[in-house]
């Protein structure tokens, strides 16, 4: 990882109610140094529950308290010719920082700064429809509300709100949310202005090196952030592009691990059986839909839209659940953990899907997690398991994830394992390009990607006809 020349960290910020950790501080370091440079900004990859939202609220604030001195000490010079060069180009100059989340966290981050900062310090407005912002310290907004504000239309049209105002820095939390470089998010983004510009995530690889490429393309990175050069100087895999990609995660990534400065994390795979009836039909099915696709590969049941459908009914054969559907609002959701988090006479378990509980909770209340189920992008379960181990959690944790054997899991998870290992790779500066295919990484078609995981998956099922099962029974297919 790049470093900044000076080894002295960054003090806590004055009005800041929360001393910053030795970490955080060397943090706060790290990103204004990057704020000098050019392009100014850059990708905050801590791990999950490391103190990224603080880190961030931290740098705004520094950032006041610097310009605030340079406007008394009469060293304001540069501060005045950037308002000057942005009102020629139509803009509104402001020193408010942009911080762009997913819906659900936009008053999690207000409430963020209220308890951190002493009341005064940084003026907060969450943005909802038009109004006066230049004047804020931080201004709040999601990502729908971007997108639905700045269409991906050739010119911006500077009489959307946001669109007129040159930000002193954007701030993408969960900015994993604009991995798909073709949504409208991840365009509109884009077309904001601004002095410098980050992207907060613990997990910034989720499937291929395309997802970094979004990432480029926002900060504004010279070549990279045009699609072209990446396609044909990152994404081929030589050693060249390999010390290419390395070079840049050195630059312009920040990664820390919890391991040094949180309780240690014990994850735990338990493999479970199938009756032999469910072992029956899920392995009967699982040869039935790999028979079909071998031999109709050009026909409709070859197609990727056939695939996914089969997969999933695969994942849900022999599984019998009751669905209660409730509509939880922010503010009741926020009270649940609250009192999960809080109160030790009250709920001691919270059921949370890996979508809904990837994002935006604390639950350090608890230290027992259990995964009931596989996701084909292994960072969002990361994200999952990272709502229980983060700063905060003083007990040990016990994550215990459950694979049925003989089943889709297990393929699953090895797929998961490779993804990993190519997301931790990336992040270290240690790509090699290793089975680049298998991520996607090359430029085969994403159709013909998808039919060779297929066939990963469903290949080890023509090679078991007689499986041992519960101690030593034989079911026969």
């Amino acid at each position: 990882m790049s470093q900044p020349d000076s080894k002295e960290l960054t003090k806590t910020p004055a009005g800041f109610l929360c001393p910053l950790k030795e970490h955080q501080m060397a943090g706060l370091t790290w990103m204004k140094w990057r704020e000098s440079l050019s392009p100014k900004g850059g990708i905050l990859a801590d791990e999950m529950g490391l103190g990224k939202t603080l880190l961030v609220i931290a740098l705004i604030a520094t950032g006041k308290c610097e310009r605030e001195q340079r406007r008394l000490e009469g060293k304001d010079s540069e501060d005045k010719d950037r308002s000057s060069i942005v009102r020629q180009q139509s803009l509104t100059p402001s020193n408010a920082t942009l911080i762009i989340a997913p819906a659900a966290l936009i008053y999690h981050w207000e409430d963020e700064v209220n308890q951190r900062c002493e009341v005064g310090l940084l003026k907060v407005a969450v943005y909802h429809t038009n109004r006066k912002l230049a004047r804020n310290d931080i201004v709040i907004t999601s990502y729908m509300l971007v997108a639905n504000e700045l269409r991906s239309d050739d010119h911006v049209n500077l009489s959307n709100t946001l669109a007129k105002i040159h930000w002193s820095r954007i701030v993408l939390d969960e900015a994993h949310c604009i991995k798909n470089r073709k949504t409208k998010a991840a365009k509109a983004v884009c077309r904001l202005s601004s002095d410098a510009r980050w992207c907060v995530t613990g997990t910034p690889v989720h499937n291929n090196l395309w997802d970094l490429y979004s990432f480029l393309r926002f900060l504004n990175v010279d070549h990279f952030s045009e699609e072209r050069f990446w396609k044909e100087y990152v994404m081929l895999s030589t050693k060249k592009s390999a010390e290419r990609l390395n070079l840049l995660m050195k630059n312009y990534v920040l990664r820390r691990e919890k391991n040094s400065v949180s309780p240690i994390t014990e994850t735990r795979l338990v493999r479970v059986w199938m009756s032999c009836f469910c072992f029956y039909c899920c392995h009967r099915f699982q040869v039935t839909v790999f028979l079909r696709l071998v031999s109709n590969p050009s026909t409709k049941i070859g197609k990727m839209g056939c695939m996914l459908v089969m997969l999933l009914r695969l994942r849900q054969a022999c599984i019998h659940f009751h669905l209660t559907k409730n509509v939880t609002t922010i503010y009741s959701r926020q009270d649940r953990v609250k009192c999960f988090n809080e109160d030790k006479k009250g709920t001691n378990v919270m059921l949370v899907s890996i979508s809904a509980g990837g994002v935006g909770l604390n639950l350090t209340g608890g230290n027992h997690l259990i995964l009931m189920d596989l996701h084909w992008n292994p960072a969002l379960e990361l994200q999952a398991c990272d709502r229980v181990h983060r700063m905060g959690q003083t007990r040990e944790v016990h994550i215990h994830k459950l694979i049925m054997k003989q089943s889709i899991e297990e393929r699953v998870l090895s797929l998961q394992m490779k993804k990993m290992g190519l997301a931790e790779n990336v992040l270290k500066g240690l790509v090699y390009f290793p089975e680049t295919f298998l991520y996607g990484s090359s430029l085969m078609s994403r159709a013909k990607f998808l039919r060779i995981v297929v066939v990963i998956i469903f290949q080890s099922s023509l090679e078991k006809e007689h499986e041992s099962h519960d101690g030593g029974s034989e079911i026969s297919i």
